[in-house]
């Protein structure tokens, strides 16, 4: 286990990584205004126009739809406000962080597909 041979940090260095990674090459970025990540601590703020900085309008609650969603991927992802918050166990798996990571994109995509075409 990472606990018995001491190798927690360095399992979490490599899995953040492995996620920041996902976050960069697939996640939709039309809709993402920043990601902050510490560790496998992750927060993912959504905005109708990222470059504008213009949120989403609050009555759509889309961080919260973002996360609703993700449950049919079998994810619990928590938002706070239009920001979703990612807070993997730390003894993570590579293959359960992707799934997390492709759950996530799937959920995002499937919230905003009805602003892909509007501005």
């Amino acid at each position: 286990s990472l606990l018995k041979n001491g190798s927690v940090l360095k399992h979490v260095n490599k899995m953040k990584d492995h996620l920041k990674n996902h976050f960069y090459n697939f996640l939709p970025s039309r809709f993402i205004g920043q990601i902050r990540q510490a560790g496998l601590m992750s927060g993912i703020e959504l905005f109708k126009d990222p470059q504008r900085s213009i949120p989403f309008p609050l009555s759509l609650r889309i961080g919260k739809k973002v996360c609703l969603d993700a449950r049919k991927h079998q994810i619990l992802l928590r938002p706070l406000g239009d920001t979703v918050v990612l807070m993997p166990p730390l003894s993570i798996k590579k293959r359960e962080l992707t799934r997390l990571a492709q759950g996530l994109n799937q959920s995002i995509l499937d919230v905003t597909s009805s602003f892909n075409h509007a501005r």
